[in-house]
């Protein structure tokens, strides 16, 4: 990773786990990096992927750690055609993944994200 470029994700193992709900409908789930004892919401974030008629939608995406293989390798090879925030909060990543996959976003939220680099 570039220096000065902006936050580097923590090198440490997160567990992932990745669950097809239906056909065309995906979710990779993983601890929240900002969540803390006490907080009054849960430490594990789902993201989903939703691909129908040739579109592939992420919604609520938060990045997940370099350890997180297979969530690359399927974001790679069905390469999101649009970002959604569904909830102003769940803002997390959004604007990182449309920098990665030209992708463009929408939803409450959006400008002014907070974004963290692409692990490598």
């Amino acid at each position: 990773m570039a220096s000065g470029t902006g936050p580097v994700i923590p090198s440490r193992v997160v567990s992932v786990e990745i669950r097809n709900v239906a056909a065309g409908l995906w979710l990779w789930r993983q601890p929240h990096w900002e969540w803390r004892e006490g907080d009054d919401w849960e430490p594990e974030v789902s993201s989903f992927a939703v691909e129908s008629q040739g579109e592939i939608v992420l919604l609520d995406p938060l990045a997940p750690p370099p350890s997180a293989g297979e969530v690359w390798t399927r974001l790679d090879a069905h390469r999101p055609t649009a970002i959604v925030v569904l909830k102003p909060d769940h803002v997390r990543d959004v604007d990182l993944f449309a920098r990665w996959y030209g992708a463009p976003r929408t939803g409450r939220g959006c400008s002014g994200a907070a974004t963290r680099r692409k692990p490598t």
